[in-house]
Parts: C-alpha cells; sequence; structure tokens
C-alpha cells in the first residue's frame, strides 16, 4: 500500500468481555452493506479483549451492549466518521431483562443474542450475516427519532 492508501480509512475500536458477573458487546454496523463489519483484527482472548475496525470515512451504527446480574443496557448510536474525527451523532438507549424485547428489529435481536457468555466468544456469526435494507432503515429511524432518549422493558410491563 502507498502512504496516501494507508491514510484513506480510520480506525475504530470496539470490544467484547465475557466475565462471570459482565459481559459487553460493542460492534460497528455499516449502512451502506447492510451488516456488521468484520473487524480488522481482534486483540484479546475468550474473555476480553477489543476489536480494531480499519473503515472508511462515512455514518456507521455502533451497537453497544452491557450486561450485569441479567440486566442490559443496550444502546444505539450514529456514529459520523471523517479523516479526523469520529463522533457519535445521535443514540438512544434501551434497557431490558429478556432479548425479546428486541424483536422488532432482527439485527438489534441477534445482536443482543452475541453477547459473549461465560469466557466464550460468541460474537463471530454477525460478521456472515447481511439484513435486510427495511430493517437497516428501521434501526436509523429508532435513533432519529428518539435521540437521548431511554427505555426500559421494566416500565412498559408494569
Amino acid at each position: 500500500m502507498t502512504e496516501k492508501q494507508n491514510q484513506d480509512f480510520v480506525i475504530y475500536n470496539g470490544e467484547y468481555q465475557g466475565t462471570t458477573n459482565v459481559r459487553v458487546l460493542k460492534l460497528l454496523y455499516s449502512i451502506k452493506r447492510n451488516k456488521f463489519v468484520a473487524p480488522f483484527a481482534t486483540h484479546g482472548d475468550r474473555v476480553a479483549g477489543d476489536v480494531e475496525y480499519h473503515i472508511f470515512p462515512g455514518t456507521y451504527v455502533v451497537f453497544a451492549i452491557w450486561q450485569h446480574r441479567g440486566r442490559s443496557e443496550f444502546r444505539i448510536s450514529l456514529l459520523s466518521v471523517t479523516p479526523e474525527t469520529t463522533d457519535y451523532k445521535k443514540s438512544a438507549t434501551v434497557f431490558f431483562i429478556n432479548e425479546s424485547y428486541l424483536s422488532k428489529s432482527k439485527i438489534a435481536y441477534d445482536f443482543a443474542r452475541s453477547l459473549p457468555g461465560y469466557h466464550f466468544v460468541r460474537h463471530q456469526d454477525l460478521f456472515k450475516k447481511v439484513y435486510d435494507e427495511k430493517d437497516t432503515q428501521f434501526v436509523l429511524d429508532f435513533v432519529n427519532q428518539y435521540n437521548g432518549q431511554e427505555f426500559s422493558e421494566d416500565t412498559e410491563s408494569e
């Protein structure tokens, strides 16, 4: 690669963790390709580490989930990437206990079900799936409509 080609991409990091009480997963989703972006490299082991992306400037969706003692915090964010910056433009957060709460979006549901287990990485199959454009649009519409808001399965089920 020439020096110019090296400068065309931006480095962005995701993460994963599958320890006893805490599970974490943060991955990048390509709006253009309707799929999760395959990482350039993974640093760590089966328990915890980070996922390194080499991506081109554009707009992406960041899916992040944090689970502790069976309760999950799920965040969807729009990420704007330029050669100089990576900025979160909008985001919405959902708190839930049951994954089926996310079933309106196949992307969100598959992502939540790919959360690492205890010392076990499960998210790697996500990089092979291509999703429907309607589902990608559903996720974008959700973030655009509910930017800055939080939803909870507990409050809706009461």
